[in-house]
């Protein structure tokens, strides 16, 4: 008898960048490698595999044996029978529009997350409970080195506001210390302008390889965001380097005591005292092992089939 083959499709809310979101949605069509894209705005992105059929609006929802919502923003109100958040909405987060979100979101259907932190926003936003599945990162290739340089702390990101780049420059330069900046963003031209080119370089988009080497080599990674869940984290320390990171968030989630370091609202302090030495790079990589692409593949595969 020939296997049944069901039709898949993946929502996903817009596709014009690169970010954690992102690799979460291509270890989803590793799954899924014959699934159809449906987004609402399609900007044409080389990470994405050639193969993919992306479709814009108007969706046609019931040629499709499942649907998956992978979404950050307003995937709730695509009629799919799994959901995965990375967050909730934070334009309407705990605003009295939630109210309105909570019966747009279709009932008795399979709700996962990607951090404890985003399953509490899910309750106190949605009212419903959803499962964690912690996202992964491919440790074949986030590997430590031997002997690595440690004479730069490295920040990771797309550079919006909210990800609070500025204040890790800040409190670098303030200090004299050397700190490289991977990433683009609308923000760019503001947080060069603030910049001291003696302590602080921009790298602009850059290949894996080379962020694997900026990774292995660092002091560390410093997260100045408060993150819904924070995969670079788990690339640092699976490369054998330690995370500073806020007090808050899914960091909290992803970086102990052994691996790095917290801060609240002085990180300058926190970077002032940082025992470079402290953190061995066994520990880091140990805890990093946990959240692998190949457990968020098993995970996830594991609720499709209840």
């Amino acid at each position: 008898m020939k296997k049944f083959s069901p039709k898949v499709a993946i929502f996903y809310d817009w596709i014009n960048q690169w970010g954690g979101a992102e690799k979460v949605l291509l270890d989803i069509l590793k799954i899924y490698p014959k699934a159809d894209i449906l987004t609402f705005y399609y900007r044409p992105q080389t990470w994405l595999p050639k193969n993919i059929k992306v479709i814009t609006p108007p969706f046609n929802l019931s040629q499709y044996n499942l649907v998956i919502s992978t979404t950050s923003y307003f995937g709730y109100i695509i009629p799919a029978d799994i959901y995965y958040f990375h967050n909730v909405n934070r334009y309407l987060y705990n605003t009295p529009f939630k109210i309105l979100d909570q019966y747009l979101l279709p009932k008795n259907k399979i709700y996962l997350c990607n951090s404890k932190n985003v399953q509490t926003r899910l309750k106190n936003h949605f009212n419903i409970c959803a499962s964690i599945v912690y996202p992964g990162i491919d440790i074949n290739k986030f590997t430590p080195i031997s002997k690595p340089k440690k004479n730069y702390y490295l920040c990771v990101s797309r550079l919006v506001p909210y990800k609070k780049i500025d204040m890790a420059i800040k409190a670098c330069q303030n200090l004299k210390q050397k700190i490289i900046i991977i990433g683009t963003g609308r923000q760019e031209k503001y947080l060069k302008s603030i910049a001291n080119k003696k302590y602080v370089e921009f790298t602009g988009k850059i290949t894996q390889d080379r962020l694997i080497k900026y990774y292995q080599n660092c002091i560390a990674l410093i997260c100045p965001q408060i993150e819904d869940f924070g995969l670079t984290a788990l690339e640092a320390q699976a490369c054998g380097r330690p995370v500073i990171a806020r007090n808050q968030g899914g960091s909290l989630e992803t970086v102990t005591p052994k691996t790095g370091v917290f801060f609240g609202t002085n990180l300058s302090k926190v970077i002032k005292i940082f025992d470079k030495d402290k953190y061995p790079s066994i520990a880091c990589r140990k805890n990093a092992l946990k959240f692998s692409t190949a457990n968020f593949m098993l995970n996830f595969k594991k609720h499709v089939k209840s």
